[in-house]
């Protein structure tokens, strides 16, 4: 039998289904675009607004400075994407980073300079199955250079149109660390009077994905 009591529950719990729908637009919204690294001044910048936006009080944290090894992984220097754009010889505008900062590989040197297309080809990154999608593409190890990534339908835009283009690759790098936020919600007592520790883990280094990159530390 439906009673004023139960409408009034389920219209309280459809308020707050509503209210924490907005949360989740609101967060995914402010924090999408930064852009995020396993080390970089966007990821400490996406969970001050995560926090912010959810009011979920202090966080503890624990810094692990770039060259520390940590198992058999070594946290790489803080690389922060500033900006990118690819231009015509003519100054037409051909790519920048409005769109998705997927476009530089993590971990790139910056570059500025007109290349030919045969040497641009060496630096170019697509998805080997899917034409449309720009992959993302890490290298924080080794002797790399600089790369950029767009899908396999732009880059052969590229090379039949154009014999040369300027590229402007701007990144920061540096010593940094690798920043790990933590906080107790709760403590669960079983009958036993033991205490019950469930950890819920997340990341956030991955730029404008969704999937679980920002699905994961909203959640």
């Amino acid at each position: 039998m439906i009673t004023k009591a139960n409408l009034a529950e389920a219209l309280r719990n459809r308020i707050h289904e509503m209210d924490f729908k907005y949360l989740v637009e609101e967060a995914f919204n402010a924090v999408f675009d930064i852009p995020r690294a396993v080390v970089s001044k966007g990821n400490c910048k996406t969970l001050s607004h995560l926090k912010d936006i959810f009011e979920v009080g202090n966080f503890e944290s624990v810094s692990f400075p770039s060259g520390n090894e940590l198992g058999t992984w070594t946290v790489p220097d803080e690389w922060n994407l500033i900006s990118y754009n690819l231009m015509s010889t003519d100054g037409e505008l051909l790519q920048d980073i409005t769109d998705t900062n997927l476009r530089v590989v993590y971990g790139s040197n910056s570059f500025v300079g007109e290349v030919e297309m045969s040497e641009l080809s060496k630096h170019i990154y697509t998805h080997d199955t899917v034409k449309n999608a720009v992959p993302f593409v890490t290298n924080y190890y080794g002797d790399f250079d600089w790369g950029i990534c767009m899908s396999q339908a732009e880059k052969t835009s590229l090379v039949n149109n154009h014999k040369a283009v300027i590229v402007n690759i701007n990144v920061e790098q540096e010593p940094g660390n690798l920043v790990i936020w933590s906080r107790i919600l709760g403590v669960v007592r079983q009958q036993d009077f033991k205490q019950k520790r469930i950890l819920f883990w997340s990341y956030n280094c991955h730029p404008q994905m969704a999937q679980n990159e920002l699905s994961g530390p909203i959640t």
